[in-house]
């Protein structure tokens, strides 16, 4: 006597009306079918051989393309093997009874979607420098770009006198922090 153990996949598709196909599978991904398609019509379809025969056709192929479409997603077990005693690296106290088992948590895997090589990819933009002034109508140019000569050339005269602007206390007093720092830095060294 020959005993075989075997996990049934079912795969049933099933209109409104009540018409439905059916199809077996040995394994989960719906790759190694146990018999053909059957399909069961409603009464109203079962009345007309060439209506039921239709439906019967489309239900059956409807089959085909889920069982495809099962045939190219992941397949993550439900749990992982977990040895006895594997506590998972959890410590418990065993005053108060307490123990541990590891239950076997699986992370499913990272799925990413396929990218079409042939489709239009998204365009890369200049990014403006942020260091320059952008919303502003004047034609600034970097000091390294305008030479005194380029600048005389152009009739551009640059004239002005902060002489009758008052010093801010503030900054003096931190120049004046910053000197007696400096001061005190080269005093130390001389020594």
């Amino acid at each position: 006597m020959k005993v075989t153990k075997t996990s049934v996949h079912r795969l049933t598709i099933e209109k409104g009306c009540g018409c439905k196909a059916t199809r077996e599978y040995e394994d989960v991904r719906y790759t190694k079918p146990i018999n053909e398609a059957e399909f069961f019509a409603c009464e109203k379809h079962d009345k007309s051989k060439v209506v039921a025969e239709v439906i019967g056709e489309m239900l059956t192929e409807s089959l085909e393309q889920a069982a495809e479409a099962a045939k190219t997603t992941t397949f993550v077990p439900a749990h992982r093997n977990v040895a006895e005693g594997d506590n998972g690296g959890i410590q418990a106290t065993t005053e108060a009874g307490g123990s541990t088992q590891a239950m076997g948590m699986v992370m499913p895997p990272k799925i990413r979607e396929k990218r079409d090589p042939l489709a239009a990819k998204t365009a890369s933009f200049e990014r403006p420098n942020l260091r320059l002034p952008q919303n502003t109508s004047l034609n600034v140019a970097h000091a390294e770009q305008v030479s005194d000569e380029d600048i005389h050339d152009a009739g551009i005269t640059i004239t002005g006198d902060i002489s009758d602007v008052p010093a801010d206390p503030n900054i003096e007093a931190r120049i004046a922090q910053d000197l007696q720092q400096l001061e005190s830095v080269l005093d130390s060294d001389e020594a």
